[in-house]
């Protein structure tokens, strides 16, 4: 087996995910990230069952990533509290207690991070240098250049810099990536500051171990969801831009929480509470793309947000990056030259674009309006798929395998390779 060079662009989550994936694979890898001390945003990611396979084949520890259960998905009344629907986020496979999990994203890339270091007898452990720039890439020679002037070269480039990805930059035919009109401003509460309280404490217990929506007509929506053992929640505060309103962030953090209860005052008093306990809140510009791209070129692969970057309402954007890891994890295996380069990152485009262009055209649209919307959408990536409800959402969401889907897509390759 032919052990390749392998540049990795970006230490996220899916950079990490995707070192692990190649490195146990027997590649070489060498990790670049350009801040000097690389930890993940401090807010709630939500993982549903394919991710969590792949996690759970790398000896994903969740324990020590103090993962929380999410039972069911519940959707409220913003201003009533009033109960309008609920989904269980079980029963959508062969396995009772797949199910969606939270975690707190700083732990989920501590424990990466953890895993992608490890020494090990049976396998290279990959370099993470950090603060170090990259300023251009060369895609067909897997080439980066850094900002002191030199330059490193590899058999394969990954790139996993995020949503204003430099390298899909270099790339002639990619994703465009635009500016969504909705914006979202993330509240972190301790949960020990929301017991104190008789109020917020009966709203807490309302939302335990369950994904949480709070609506309103006019589009806003309070997400509610926690990590790190139950000990931490994020309300994430979802709203429309109007027209000429300013589109920057709000980067202080005090005059991010003004803008949250300014705009979300309207809501329960007991949610306006909550809001006001906050020790956190900060502003979130929300790029997407079409999905309309390519996810390779030359010997560069694009993954994770680089390649696929999607609104967050359904909680799919860190799963599909971590899905594009397990993907190579089987798909760089058993490699014997340097001319299978190529063949092996269309292998990987060919299991992953449709999926995730599928939950990009997908991201925006609200739970529960899936056959109304199919019907007013004759053309759409929808019908590629059976989703025509929450359940059967939930569904496709739940009831997948990126690892039996490479395998088979690899067994397929090497029996024409074969044949040939």
């Amino acid at each position: 087996m032919l052990e390749l060079d392998i540049i990795i662009v970006g230490a996220g989550i899916t950079g990490l995910a995707s070192a692990i994936a190649l490195s146990r694979a027997g590649h070489n890898i060498q990790i670049l990230e350009r801040s000097s001390f690389k930890r993940d945003a401090g807010f709630m990611i939500t993982l549903s069952v394919p991710a969590n396979r792949v996690l759970e084949s790398f000896d994903f520890d969740f324990k020590r990533a103090r993962s929380t259960d999410c039972d069911f998905i519940n959707v409220y009344d913003g201003k009533t509290l009033t109960r309008r629907v609920s989904w269980a986020t079980r029963g959508y496979t062969d396995k009772p207690n797949d199910q969606l999990r939270s975690l707190y994203r700083a732990d989920l890339h501590d424990e990466l991070k953890r895993l992608a270091l490890l020494q090990s007898g049976d396998w290279k452990t990959p370099t993470l240098t950090l603060g170090i720039e990259v300023v251009s890439v060369d895609i067909h020679n897997a080439t980066v250049h850094l900002e002191d002037g030199t330059s490193l070269s590899a058999d394969v480039l990954i790139g996993a810099d995020g949503e204003r990805s430099l390298v899909r930059s270099a790339f002639t035919n990619t994703d465009p990536q635009s500016l969504a009109p909705i914006r979202t401003l993330r509240a972190m509460i301790p949960t020990e500051l929301l017991l104190d309280d008789s109020e917020t404490q009966a709203l807490y217990e309302t939302t335990k171990k369950n994904f949480s929506i709070y609506a309103m007509p006019d589009r806003r929506a309070l997400v509610w969801y926690a990590g790190r053992d139950g000990l931490l929640q994020d309300l994430e505060c979802n709203y429309p831009l109007h027209e000429g309103e300013d589109l920057r962030a709000e980067l202080d953090d005090t005059k991010a929480k003004e803008k949250v209860l300014s705009r979300f005052g309207d809501y329960h008093p007991a949610i306006v509470k909550a809001l006001q306990k906050a020790t956190h809140v900060s502003d979130w510009e929300l790029w997407h793309g079409t999905g309309v791209f390519s996810m390779h070129e030359g010997l560069t692969l694009l993954v994770g947000d680089a390649a696929h970057s999607m609104l967050p309402f359904t909680g799919q954007g860190g799963g599909q990056g971590i899905e594009d890891a397990g993907a190579l994890s089987v798909l760089f295996r058993d490699i014997n030259s340097k001319e299978e380069v190529s063949e092996r990152l269309k292998l990987v485009e060919d299991v992953r674009r449709e999926r995730t262009a599928i939950f990009q055209s997908l991201a925006s649209l609200k739970m529960g309006s899936e056959e109304q919307f199919a019907r007013e959408n004759p053309g759409h990536l929808i019908h590629k798929t059976r989703v025509r409800s929450a359940e059967t959402h939930l569904e496709f969401m739940s009831n997948y395998n990126v690892l039996e889907e490479s395998e088979k897509v690899l067994a397929e390759y090497l029996e024409a390779n074969v044949k040939s």
